[in-house]
C-alpha cells in the first residue's frame, strides 16, 4: 500500500512539473509570436517525456494556414550530418577509408583531387571554395546537382593546401554525397531511405526535389519580416533535406545513442579541423566526456529558414527549434528554455 502511495505521489509530482513547464514555455513563445520574433515549431523532451510540443504562426506568407507540429522545414546546414553518417557507414562496412583520396573515387576531378581525402571533405579542410550562389541567383539561373558538380570540376585552384586550414563550403557535402552514390550504386536519396531512415524508423525527414516546393503538403515556406516569400529557386535535391521537430528528435536520439553508426565513428565525426571558435565538426558542435557525448548542438540556416537542435545528456534534454522566418534568436530561446525546465 505504501509503495502504491509513493508511486501515485511521484506521478502527481511529475504531472505537476510537466504542466508547470508547459505553461511557462507556452508563455515564452506566445510572447515571441505576438511580438513577431518567432514563427515556427518547438519540441522539448526531458527524461524521455515530451514536456512541450507546439507550433506558432503561419505555414507561408499568405497567413491563410497555420503551422502544426507535423510541419516540415528546410534544416539548412544540419543536412550535412546525413552524408557524414552515410560515409561512416561505408567505412564501417569496409567500402571506404577516411584517408582515401577522392580522386580514386571521382577520377573526373582535376589534379587537386589527388591531394584531398575524405577526411578533408568531412572537416571542411579541403581548400575547396564556397559555392558562388550569387552567380546563380543574380542571373536567375536555377542551380542543380549537376551544375554544382560541374562547378566543382571547374575549380582551377584550391584556396589552401588540403589539411592546412578550414573553410565551410557546400562543395564538401556535395562531393560526399557523390561518393556515397558511386560506392553504393544508389542515389543519395535512395541510400538515405534504405540505410538510415527506414531501418531506424526515422519519420518526418524528407528530401525535396526543388524550392519553391512542387508539393507543399505539410511544408513550411520561408518568408521575411515583411511577409515576402524567399525569392530564390534551387533544384539541388541533395541539399533540400527537410524535417519536422519529431524527425530531428528521433535522428539525434538514435545517432547519439550509437544506434546508426558506432561510437568510434561518432567520435571521429565530432572532431574539428582546428580549435578555432568558428570551426564546426561534421556534427556541428559535439562535446564528449568519459567516452560519451555530453552535448550535441547544431545550427542550420537557409534563406529565412533557421533551426537549432540541442541534445544535452547531462540534463537528459532535447530542444528542437524550427522556423520559417529568421529572427536570429534561437540560441537565446534555447537558453531560456533550459532555465525554465531546470
Amino acid at each position: 500500500m505504501r509503495s502504491l502511495l509513493y508511486l501515485l505521489l511521484f506521478c502527481f509530482t511529475l504531472t505537476g512539473f510537466s504542466q508547470k513547464n508547459n505553461h511557462v514555455i507556452d508563455s515564452l513563445f506566445n510572447s515571441h509570436f505576438t511580438n513577431g520574433t518567432f514563427n515556427g515549431a518547438v519540441l522539448v523532451v526531458k527524461k524521455n517525456n515530451v514536456i512541450y510540443n507546439k507550433a506558432f504562426g503561419y505555414l507561408d506568407n499568405s497567413k491563410s494556414s497555420r503551422l502544426s507540429v507535423d510541419s516540415k522545414f528546410i534544416i539548412g546546414s544540419i543536412y550535412k550530418e546525413f552524408p557524414a553518417v552515410a560515409i561512416m557507414q561505408l567505412v564501417e562496412n569496409d567500402k571506404l577509408t577516411v584517408d582515401e583520396t577522392i580522386y580514386k573515387i571521382l577520377p573526373e576531378l582535376p589534379e587537386w583531387g589527388t591531394k584531398i581525402t575524405v577526411k578533408h571533405l568531412l572537416q571542411y579542410s579541403s581548400g575547396l571554395p564556397k559555392v558562388n550562389w550569387r552567380h546563380y541567383f543574380s542571373n536567375q539561373i536555377i542551380p542543380t546537382d549537376e551544375s554544382l558538380f560541374e562547378d566543382i570540376k571547374n575549380v582551377s585552384k584550391l584556396e589552401f593546401t588540403p589539411g592546412s586550414d578550414y573553410l565551410y563550403t557546400n562543395m564538401s557535402p556535395v562531393l560526399l554525397m557523390e561518393i556515397v552514390e558511386r560506392i553504393s550504386k544508389l542515389s543519395f536519396h535512395e541510400y538515405l531511405k534504405k540505410n538510415i531512415l527506414q531501418p531506424h524508423h526515422i519519420e518526418g525527414v524528407e528530401v525535396k526535389e526543388q524550392f519553391p516546393f512542387q508539393n507543399k503538403k505539410n511544408m513550411a515556406v520561408a518568408f521575411n519580416k515583411d511577409f515576402k516569400e524567399d525569392p530564390y529557386k534551387i533544384a539541388v535535391k541533395n541539399l533540400l533535406i527537410c524535417s519536422n521537430t519529431n524527425g530531428l528528435y528521433t535522428w539525434l536520439k538514435k545517432l547519439d545513442n550509437f544506434e546508426i553508426i558506432s561510437k568510434e565513428s561518432m567520435l571521429f565525426l565530432s572532431q574539428k579541423a582546428n580549435n578555432n571558435d568558428h570551426t564546426q565538426a561534421p556534427l556541428g558542435s559535439c562535446s564528449w566526456k568519459k567516452n560519451n557525448i555530453e552535448i550535441h548542438q547544431h545550427h542550420g540556416s537557409s534563406g529565412n529558414y533557421e533551426c537549432l537542435v540541442t541534445r544535452d545528456k547531462t540534463k537528459d534534454t532535447f530542444i528542437i527549434l524550427l522556423t520559417n522566418q529568421k529572427n536570429r534568436n534561437l540560441s537565446i530561446l534555447t537558453q531560456k528554455i533550459n532555465e525554465l525546465i531546470e
